[in-house]
């Protein structure tokens, strides 16, 4: 499994350009447990492995989202362009994550459902209910450098700023 990530972190680092489309880099964990968990990145992303864990980091804003490898089945990269609203799939069984400097995305969950970051010290920084359509968007932008751990339903994971 570790070669297949390694390979993976060579094609991402050297075959991606970036992009003014929002969202066009999506990596697809699809987790052990059967579960399918979609990572959308406004920027370019470089996947590495560190200890146990998959790192993906923006090249621009230096933030990443660290994914035990203990976790993984396989992954999925994908890099698309979408120019309306009807290009989109429907991507209904898949919780997405989008992740920018000022904002957390989260959709694909149930009406109601809460999403809240925390920092490593167990403090919660920011929360959400996800409205009719299963979706919420979060203001991390007053987040200061550190490493904080989302839980979004049954998904958790850890982002860097």
């Amino acid at each position: 499994m570790k070669k297949t990530i390694i390979a993976i972190a060579a094609v991402l680092a050297s075959a991606i350009t970036a992009s003014a489309v929002d969202y066009k880099h999506k990596l697809i964990v699809n987790k052990a447990d059967g579960t399918k968990v979609e990572y959308k990145f406004e920027d370019t992303p470089v996947a590495t492995v560190e200890g146990d864990d998959l790192k993906i980091e923006l090249a621009s804003t230096r933030e990443s989202v660290l994914y035990p490898i203990a976790d993984l089945a396989s992954l999925t990269f994908e890099k698309k362009e979408y120019d309306s609203v009807e290009c989109i799939g429907d991507d209904s069984t898949r919780v997405s994550f989008g992740i920018s400097r000022e904002a957390l995305e989260v959709s694909g969950l149930t009406a109601g459902a809460s999403v809240s970051v925390h920092d490593l010290s167990g403090m919660l920084r920011a929360t959400g209910v996800c409205d009719a359509s299963g979706s919420v968007t979060l203001d991390i932008g007053s987040l200061g450098n550190g490493v904080y751990i989302v839980e979004a339903g049954n998904n958790t994971f850890k982002f860097i700023r």
